[in-house]
């Protein structure tokens, strides 16, 4: 049994079901970020996403009766229903994932505002706020936590008396040296903790100071207890001679800790619980219901306009929905944009005649790519070689930007910045990277090109990807540009990427144009890596 009364009388099944039925129909437009959820909550430390969406679906049905006798709704909410449309179709088709899921779970709380009003609007922050947990939004705290978890580890393994040494994220102990990684941080064990918290809030809390208070109490004995459970691991380190199975394999071992901290969360939880109904003793319930009858000439009114206030939601909301679907189906167009061949400034460059090795291993780092070409171009004298990626049909996990593509992992980036303009006529600038390599350093100068239009920036990259779908000239591409540095400088290479271009270059920094063949001391600003 709950503590927040629920309003009695008739239950108007019929309108409820034709309102259920409608809602439905609203995420089945919805049906590609629906299909996105189980691959989120199938990654390592995310399946609890799945009792998260149990819970919200059991916290609306729940306050199922109150939300079907709302007084009134608020049409001027429908704006906004309108703007979160448009905003999950443009998510949509630039593919940020993490980014139409929270839009669509706003746009949901819209609808419900727009159909059950004001009265709805607890059970729908609540709902809504516990869903979040659900959404891969939280990653960012992991640089917050693991150097807290290594900080409160290492400190609770000096106070044992073992003689540790914590350096970055390693706590060096006499029989070996701990990783802190990111694995380690402890936000899967938070965002457990504030599900638990959540639900024992909603469930049998009163009051909104109360129910924050629960929440975060769950939060911190759930990080409190992610500490002990590293503390733990580094002592069974150190009494086994690092020789424990655990020191490798250490999750059960966390959730076992996890469940043991929920002792005392439950025992300090019933305390607040009880403190928060001495404070709401004799006061109106926090919802309270219509006409115990439920049956009266208002409340069958209320039901009619419940029906169009739900019809005319839907009819906004799937907006954005139509334009994917309805764009989507229309051919994609060939917009005939040229290849590495036609970024060569002109003579003297040529594509080689035959297979060019190259004197280095490095490649971009872009997977998923419907179409990779690969060219060696020269003078005579010079080479550089071209990598292009085409991606016609974008999808998670083969998409122009996104996680892990990258043109080299960071650990092999020494410098990386602007330059250009590189075509004036554009208007277009590159970014340059010095990238190390087994062989020598490599410079590159590389670009992003969407529907006919370059770019250096990944972000104007996503944005473009809006008008290039509403063309329908879908294709997005990587241009990379590279040539081999000699040990202790870059000059030879920027030159020669210089030349290839045939364009003056203005460095980033806002010095002046220099002449592609006058490179000296634009060269020298690569800072390229010194023997």
């Amino acid at each position: 049994m709950t503590k927040t009364p629920e309003a009695h009388g008739a239950d108007p099944s019929k309108v409820g079901v034709t309102v259920a039925l409608v809602f439905l129909l609203t995420l089945v437009f919805f049906w590609p970020t629906l299909a996105s959820f189980p691959g989120t909550w199938a990654g390592y430390g995310r399946s609890h996403g799945w009792f998260v969406a149990g819970l919200v679906g059991w916290m609306v049905w729940r306050d199922r009766r109150e939300l079907l006798r709302g007084m009134g709704g608020n049409p001027w909410i429908l704006t906004m229903l309108a703007a979160l449309s448009v905003l999950w179709f443009a998510a949509t088709v630039a593919h940020i994932q993490v980014f139409h899921q929270t839009v669509l779970l706003f746009l949901l709380i819209c609808w419900g505002l727009v159909v059950f009003g004001g009265r709805a609007l607890r059970t729908l922050l609540v709902a809504g706020a516990t869903f979040l947990l659900a959404l891969p939004l939280w990653d960012v705290l992991v640089p917050i936590l693991r150097p807290l978890t290594t900080l409160a580890s290492g400190a609770m393994v000096l106070l044992l008396g073992i003689p540790a040494e914590i350096e970055g994220d390693l706590v060096r102990i006499p029989a070996g040296t701990f990783i802190i990684a990111d694995g380690c941080a402890g936000l899967n064990y938070l965002l457990a903790g504030l599900v638990v918290g959540a639900f024992y809030a909603h469930l049998l809390v009163r009051g909104w100071p109360a129910k924050l208070g629960i929440v975060a109490l769950a939060g911190a004995i759930a990080i409190v207890g992610n500490w002990i459970r590293v503390a733990g691991v580094i002592v069974i380190g150190h009494a086994t001679e690092m020789q424990s199975g655990l020191v490798e394999s250490h999750l059960g071992f966390g959730w076992v800790i996890f469940t043991l901290g929920l002792v005392p969360f439950f025992l300090l939880a019933r305390v607040m619980e009880k403190r928060a109904d001495r404070k709401y003793a004799g006061s109106e319930p926090e919802s309270a219901g219509m006409d115990p009858e439920g049956d009266t000439g208002e409340q069958k009114a209320v039901s009619r306009r419940l029906v169009w206030r739900a019809a005319a939601a839907t009819a906004v909301a799937i907006l954005g929905p139509l334009l994917y679907f309805v764009f989507g189906a229309l051919p994609a167009v060939n917009a005939g944009e040229g290849g590495l061949e036609d970024v060569a400034g002109g003579d003297p460059w040529r594509i080689a005649e035959s297979p060019v090795e190259r004197p280095f291993g490095w490649r971009p780092a872009y997977q998923g790519a419907d179409q990779h070409d690969s060219l060696a171009f020269t003078d005579g004298e010079r080479t550089v070689y071209g990598d292009r990626f085409v991606y016609r049909q974008q999808a998670q996990g083969a998409k122009l930007i996104g996680y892990p593509n990258r043109i080299a992992p960071r650990a092999d980036i020494f410098e990386e910045r602007l330059m250009g303009p590189v075509d004036p006529a554009r208007g277009l600038w590159v970014k340059q990277a010095v990238v190390l390599n087994p062989e020598g350093p490599v410079l590159v100068w590389y670009w992003y090109r969407v529907g006919g239009m370059d770019t250096f920036s990944p972000v104007y990259a996503k944005v473009l990807e809006v008008p290039a779908f509403l063309s329908r000239r879908r294709a997005s591409e990587l241009m990379a540009l590279s040539a081999a540095c000699e040990a202790d400088n870059c000059r030879e290479a920027f030159e020669a990427l210089a030349g290839f271009m045939g364009v003056r270059i203005l460095d980033a920094s806002g010095g002046e144009p220099v002449e592609a063949s006058d490179t000296t001391e634009a060269a020298d600003t690569t800072g390229g890596p010194q023997s």
